[in-house]
């Protein structure tokens, strides 16, 4: 599977920021490490070690990344796929399957970009934080290598 390139790394990491010991997100989600949401069945030893939080954020990419695989067929440049990695991992494959993805597909990049902007609200409500990920996200999409 292909990789996430090291800036779209650390814009996940920069976003999420490292914890060892579940907390609430502020949205209601219990989570730990990089910004992964625990579910049921999942088992942590803590607090987590950084190697650790890295194993269970390589598998949360490799699952953003199956639903790049499925809903995406254009070509993408290594900062375009990175800052949908990043895109998805944050929000779900909804913008994929949604107008954002269909953008992608016909070539139409620059568009597609400022699509990013449009996933910045909680409950209806503007996120100062999400709207910052998401021009970042943009930025980095719109960077070629």
């Amino acid at each position: 599977m292909r990789e996430v390139n090291a800036e779209g790394l650390e814009l996940i990491k920069s976003f999420e920021s490292f914890r060892s010991r579940p907390y609430n997100d502020g949205y209601g989600y219990m989570t730990v490490g990089w910004g992964h949401r625990i579910q049921l069945g999942d088992h942590f030893t803590y607090p987590l070690s950084s190697t650790d939080a890295d194993v269970i954020l390589n598998h949360d990419l490799d699952v953003s990344k199956y639903f790049i695989s499925k809903y995406i067929t254009s070509a993408l440049n290594d900062n375009q796929y990175a800052a949908l990695v990043s895109l998805v991992f944050n929000c779900g494959y909804t913008p994929l399957r949604l107008e954002l993805g269909q953008l992608v597909n016909s070539g139409h990049y620059s568009d597609a970009a400022e699509h990013f902007l449009r996933y910045n609200l909680v409950d209806g409500v503007l996120s100062v934080g999400l709207t910052k990920r998401r021009e970042a996200e943009r930025q980095l999409f719109l960077r070629t290598i």
